[in-house]
């Protein structure tokens, strides 16, 4: 099942930015898909109606569990110089 999607931009205070960007990180998400894991969240808990992943994602988060113990920080990418 393919689901239609658009994209949304919105501005935050860099406070709200830098708490989404450290619950995202600690949650192994980036910040785009952390803000869609709450209001996916949210809407469950409003209507009680359970959303799925689209097959393709969850075919991508199977592997990245699968390589979980593999993952590099990103010190070790970008060292200082």
């Amino acid at each position: 099942m393919i689901t239609k999607q658009i994209q949304v931009k919105f501005n935050l205070p860099v406070e709200l930015r830098d708490f989404a960007l450290a619950e995202a990180k600690s949650n192994g998400l980036t910040v785009s898909s952390y803000i869609r894991y709450l209001l996916v969240e949210k809407k469950e808990e409003k209507s009680g109606k359970i959303y799925r992943a689209t097959e393709r994602l969850e075919k991508i988060v199977a592997e990245a569990m699968k390589n979980y113990d593999k993952r590099v920080g990103m010190d070790k990418i970008f060292k200082k110089r």
